[in-house]
């Protein structure tokens, strides 16, 4: 995704306007997400670009899989709460994921 098209002063926009560009790319320009953001769809996503035993290691659950049940269940229990219409400060969308930083 490109940079918002609302920068600010301090270079990042407010939150809320990362909504806004997510939804003009794929409305006008019918381009999504670099990935699926379908919960059902990620883990054959994962198998594509994962080695075997890289995916079955994960897949296997440690055994008799309570604990992949119990990780799934958990997931299933978040709600994303739409905020489109209110303001937000700057948010500092960085993240470092085994080693590797990412901007956002």
């Amino acid at each position: 995704m490109s940079a918002p098209s609302h920068q600010k002063s301090q270079g990042r926009a407010p939150y809320h306007e990362y909504l806004f560009d997510i939804y003009q790319d794929k409305l006008l320009r019918g381009s999504g997400p670099i990935m699926t953001t379908n919960t059902n769809l990620l883990q054959e996503e994962a198998k594509k670009v994962m080695s075997p035993e890289g995916f079955n290691y994960v897949y296997g659950g440690a055994g008799d899989g309570s604990t992949m049940y119990a990780n799934r269940l958990a997931f299933q229990q978040w709600k994303l709460i739409p905020r489109m219409m209110k303001p937000t400060l700057p948010r500092d969308l960085r993240i470092s994921l085994f080693g590797k930083a990412y901007e956002k």
